[in-house]
């Protein structure tokens, strides 16, 4: 199906055997039907027979941000799921942290790219999609079937459509975040992945409790 479809498509790729991927991609095909949510996952991730090899491994690892998080390996087979590439006219937007610093930088520079300028029309169109979607969305966040949405919520936007696209469903079923991953919030990521590492490192590798949820997910 993927291969004659016009949608450009990528895969999102782990070493993972656990089924996260699969309850992910329930839960997000669940909340599509219920609230008109839109999401990227186009299928349930598969685990292929190739094994990681040193090139490939280093190559994958290049692209993960520095801190103590998790590698992939040499010899170790690969997890791929399927996924919608949305243009380059989509933010990402989340509630804190470097991400949020850079989407604000972006939309600073918005008058100045190309695909930003729209005429009356497209932007009273734009108007009503985001509207919309905004609709769809705090419905969804204040439905108790996605509470656990509001952990690390997160939504891309594109500035030509005012269309809202949902992502990482597979943070409902974190029983606690992924080394260094609670400091993803934090502008200052690198420094404190860091701190947590040393922590980490002193606490014998004892494992951190599972992030209440708050009940005020706005920015």
């Amino acid at each position: 199906q993927l291969e004659k479809s016009t949608t450009p498509f990528g895969y999102l790729v782990s070493q993972e055997n656990d089924d996260m991927g699969n309850f992910g991609m329930d839960l997000a095909e669940d909340l599509s039907e219920m609230f008109s949510i839109r999401h990227t996952l186009l299928a349930y991730p598969h685990t292929t027979d190739f094994l990681c090899t040193e090139g490939i491994s280093n190559r994958l690892n290049s692209a993960l941000p520095r801190g103590p998080i998790k590698r992939f390996e040499e010899k170790k087979g690969l997890r791929i799921q399927p996924i919608e590439l949305l243009s380059e006219d989509n933010l990402i937007f989340k509630c804190q942290g470097f991400i949020l610093n850079k989407a604000k930088l972006k939309v600073e520079l918005l008058p100045e790219l190309p695909f930003h300028h729209l005429d009356a029309e497209q932007f009273l169109a734009f108007e009503e999609r985001l509207r919309a979607d905004l609709r769809a969305t705090v419905r969804m966040m204040e439905a108790p079937e996605s509470t656990c949405l509001r952990y690390d919520f997160q939504v891309f936007v594109n500035v030509r459509t005012g269309a809202i696209t949902h992502l990482d469903f597979e943070r409902c079923y974190e029983e606690e975040p992924s080394d260094g991953g609670e400091c993803m919030y934090r502008s200052d990521f690198e420094r404190c992945a860091e701190e947590k590492r040393k922590e980490k490192m002193k606490e014998g590798g004892k494992k951190q409790k599972r992030r209440e949820i708050g009940t005020d997910w706005s920015c």
